[in-house]
């Protein structure tokens, strides 16, 4: 869908995600999977915590890859596949791989007679990441299609897109298998590997600020109570400055800070520029939500900018845009920012986190890696300390 032209194609795909998986009643009903995911999540560090001798660093961006990878194959797919499933890298730094091929710079692409010399070896390294989802996703298809609809494969996304396949619809385009399988790869790549970039460089921003962690913390402590281990979705609400932590993580470190190419329908004159038809426009969201005319201080994270203030992230307001807006916009935006709070509130509610090795925070590589995605050039470490008050519980 993100890639398919204007028409009937991109049409159909979009109803399919905005109605049958990305709906708001689909994703109230799988409120259960994203939170017993999160919850495990927190009951592996406390075990860790235990066993470990002395505090142990953990590799956060993998920890919360993990968490983001299994919510989505257990929507989409109806049960969670280990790293080895996929490729000998994992999904991680498969999805990871993707999204640089899909920001990369290709000499061929501005030189064409240097194309088919694949230089860079691009073009090598693309077709080595199809082969392996491919393989991997052609087993999620012959998983589901062996075992129906047996108990413990309940109907999931995967069982609905084998079913517009059997569908002759003359209205519309013909769902095929490998449409059913370009939807997947959208479902697992967006879904975990943009979730995935914006919880990493919230946890970095945070370990930068203690005294953020500090109003998190009591702001979840006023909210929940003496008695509560976990926070559940329905406590999202009430987390006012957590939300605004995430909506300015999102400003700082939007996922994709280039949006997808948008495309002229038609010649258009805009600000005296006169645009053509099929013209291809980049839209620079990075530098949208740092435009210092319109937030004071813009390179500086500062959450209380979101605090009683309308300027939401849900592409209604222009100054800052981390999931697009208008028709491309992302349609999983309201999944995304779910994820990202729930996981995060946990991690905050349980644990008190300290940058390892006796690093100060201007230590801290804050370096992006670059490509259709930004994620941290290093994996992000920390060491969680379980707090008294909810250690106590376990």
């Amino acid at each position: 869908m993100a890639f398919s032209s204007y028409g009937a194609y991109w049409r159909q795909l979009r109803e399919i995600f905005t109605t049958r998986l990305l709906s708001l009643r689909q994703i109230e009903s799988f409120r259960h999977v994203r939170e017993s995911e999160t919850f495990a999540m927190v009951d592996g560090l406390f075990q860790n915590c235990k066993s470990a001798a002395a505090a142990t660093p953990v590799n956060v961006s993998r920890l919360v890859g993990l968490l983001t990878n299994n919510m989505n194959c257990r929507m989409a797919f109806g049960r969670k596949f280990s790293e080895e499933e996929i490729d000998n890298r994992g999904f991680k730094d498969m999805i990871q791989e993707v999204f640089y091929l899909g920001g990369a710079f290709n000499v061929g692409d501005f030189i064409p007679w240097l194309q088919w010399m694949d230089l860079q070896r691009l073009v090598r390294r693309q077709k080595e990441a199809h082969k392996t989802f491919d393989a991997f996703i052609e087993k999620v298809i012959r998983e589901h299609e062996l075992h129906g609809d047996r108990d413990e494969f309940h109907a999931d996304f995967v069982h609905e897109l084998l079913a517009l396949t059997r569908l002759d619809d003359d209205d519309e385009m013909k769902i095929t298998r490998e449409t059913v399988k370009a939807i997947i790869f959208d479902v697992l790549v967006g879904g975990s590997g943009t979730s995935t970039v914006a919880l990493e460089w919230a946890m970095s921003e945070i370990l930068l600020n203690p005294s953020i962690v500090k109003k998190i913390q009591e702001e979840l402590d006023r909210v929940l109570g003496p008695q509560h281990k976990y926070v559940e979705e329905s406590d999202l609400p009430q987390l006012e400055y957590l939300m605004a932590v995430v909506k300015e993580s999102l400003r700082v470190h939007p996922p994709v800070p280039l949006l997808i190419p948008h495309e002229c329908m038609d010649d258009c004159t805009i600000f005296g520029y006169d645009i053509p038809s099929k013209c291809r426009v980049i839209v620079n969201i990075w530098a949208i939500n740092r435009d210092p005319t319109i937030w004071e201080k813009a390179d500086v994270f500062k959450p209380e900018r979101f605090v009683g203030n309308p300027i939401d992230v849900k592409g209604q307001n222009f100054e800052v845009l981390p999931f697009g807006s208008g028709r491309r916009g992302c349609p999983g935006q309201l999944l995304g920012f779910t994820v990202v709070e729930l996981a995060l509130a946990n991690l905050l509610h349980c644990f008190d986190w300290r940058l390892p090795y006796g690093m100060n925070p201007n230590d801290l590589d804050m370096v992006e890696q670059f490509g259709l995605s930004t994620p941290r050039t290093q994996n992000l470490f920390a060491i969680p300390i379980p707090r008294q008050k909810v250690y106590a519980l376990f």
